[in-house]
């Protein structure tokens, strides 16, 4: 399926809008919260430019499945409210899935009004909800710097954030075996099939 040309392009849309979104969002949620460090970063953009990473883009585009942008930069001494450290962290995931929500729906109202589609737009579509829950699923992992570890920092007893704090200064180097390997994938793609489904009543393209 990854080497067939179309799909390969049908990605590129998914690809940048679910990427971009999700790092605008953790942007957007810091600058609500009081902390301006993203914009004065050039992160408060829907540009994609200042949100992609090269390793990262290259991992999503040919996997379909793995990829990540540029971390958004914060200070958590900016915030004004105890609840921000969750609303920022879940912000990406949050619009990742409301994008595929959105796809999904826009699925189903045209295969219930009969809708042709060339295959293209049919394929783009259906990589906007697989890549937006693909990467929800992903950042949700409890590795820095996954917006998952970022939530399970903040949920972990005090006793237990100084071991977990040590274990991620491994993060980025963990993250990128597991996007290399395949078992990150293996980690997500049952969860990813079962939300596609549901999101849009069709099996995950295979």
């Amino acid at each position: 399926m990854f080497g067939d040309p179309v799909h390969f392009i049908a990605r590129l849309p998914a690809l940048l809008v679910g990427l971009v979104f999700h790092e605008y969002a953790h942007a957007r949620a810091a600058n609500f919260c009081g902390d301006p460090t993203a914009k004065y970063a050039g992160r408060l953009t829907l540009n994609p430019l200042p949100h992609l990473d090269l390793m990262g883009t290259i991992c999503l585009l040919f996997s379909g499945f793995i990829g990540w942008a540029k971390p958004v930069p914060v200070n958590p001494a900016y915030y004004r409210k105890p609840w921000a450290e969750y609303l920022v962290s879940l912000a990406g995931v949050g619009t990742n899935l409301a994008l595929a929500i959105a796809a999904g729906i826009l699925i189903r109202v045209l295969n219930v009004l009969n809708v042709p589609l060339v295959d293209y737009v049919w394929l783009m579509l259906a990589y906007m909800v697989i890549i937006n829950i693909a990467l929800m699923l992903f950042n949700l992992l409890p590795i820095a710097p996954l917006d998952g570890s970022h939530v399970m920092m903040e949920l972990l007893p005090y006793r237990y954030k100084e071991r977990y704090a040590n274990f991620n200064r491994y993060g980025p180097i963990l993250i990128l075996v597991l996007a290399m390997s395949g078992a990150a994938s293996g980690v997500i793609f049952g969860p990813m099939r079962v939300l596609v489904h549901i999101i849009t009543g069709m099996p995950l393209l295979g």
